[in-house]
């Protein structure tokens, strides 16, 4: 499970969006992951369940290190 702020989940969304215009677009199933993510309201959390493939197309994509 990955944890995210809603700034994150905010970039993750524009990711998934720009795929048909990237050059390595994110890999499947992330776009309807991100489409039915759930937030914890209380916290302000958005809580998604990626397969590694998944996180690691998203750090790709965000420049994410680590």
């Amino acid at each position: 499970m990955v944890e995210l702020i809603p700034s994150q989940m905010a970039a993750l969304r524009v990711f998934v969006g720009l795929a048909d215009q990237l050059r390595v677009p994110p890999v499947g199933g992330l776009a309807e992951l991100v489409r039915t993510a759930s937030c914890d309201h209380g916290i302000k959390w958005w809580r998604l369940y990626l397969t590694q493939k998944q996180m690691e197309s998203w750090r790709m994509g965000c420049g994410c290190t680590g």
